[in-house]
């Protein structure tokens, strides 16, 4: 499970990012609540599903970067626990078409949000297969199909290498997308590599900060997501 969650970490502050549309567009029945508190606090909440494995993981940071472990966190009136920099919870699970309804109380103040999970059960890679090898500088075509229905909301594909540094971050495509080519530039280094598709939607909350330690994220946000990962090797 540390590898989910440490992935999960990963893609919500890494992957839910420089998108073209505006930052509240994606969202449903969204919005923030609240002022903004005299500490500038920042916030992202995801509700994953990777693998049959679905659980909620957040993390709240102050305006020097540092963990906020007193914020309350409620998804659908379900609180989560703080341990070790994060909140968990996996009672909030990934449910095809779920309304997901976010309040934070952090320093005081009163900030609320929502997003709606695609109307699907899984993503598939179809293409590459696991283990493939590829030499460097290699443009990689990616192929995935949907489980359980009909991808109402939007898909993306990430790259990362063997440290899970992104390497590889498209724009986010329409649902109905199915495949994407990885352009060669993105794999110029010798290594194992991890494939992601991510299919979900997300939504910002008025009144927090950007908590991407990238400055890629536009504010702070609920993420609905499922995904799946391929490791291929890039050779000489």
């Amino acid at each position: 499970m540390k590898r989910v969650i440490t992935l999960g970490i990963v893609l919500a502050v890494g992957a839910f990012a420089g998108c073209s549309k505006s930052p509240t567009e994606p969202g449903e029945g969204g919005g923030g609540g609240g002022t903004t508190p005299t500490v500038g606090y920042s916030l992202f909440a995801m509700v994953f599903k990777v693998n049959g494995a679905s659980a909620t993981i957040a993390q709240v940071f102050d305006s020097t970067g540092s963990f906020v472990s007193d914020a309350i966190i409620k998804i659908n009136d379900k609180q989560l626990i703080y341990f070790n920099g994060a909140y968990y919870s996996d009672s909030v699970t990934y449910e095809s078409g779920q309304t997901y309804n976010l309040v934070a109380i952090i320093g005081g103040d009163t900030f609320t949000t929502s997003a709606t999970a695609p109307t699907i059960d899984d993503v598939i890679i179809t293409s590459p297969d696991s283990g493939a090898t590829f030499p460097a500088g290699s443009a990689i075509p990616v192929s995935w199909q949907y489980v359980g229905g009909t991808n109402d909301k939007y898909v993306m594909v990430t790259a990362s290498n063997g440290s899970m540094e992104t390497v590889y971050i498209s724009d986010f495509m329409d649902g109905s997308t199915t495949s994407h080519t990885i352009p060669g530039s993105a794999t110029d280094s010798v290594g194992v590599y991890y494939i992601q598709v991510l299919a979900g939607d997300y939504n910002t909350i008025d009144g927090l900060m950007d908590p991407d330690p990238l400055d890629k994220i536009n504010g702070s946000f609920l993420a609905v997501v499922v995904w799946d990962e391929v490791e291929i090797n890039i050779g000489d």
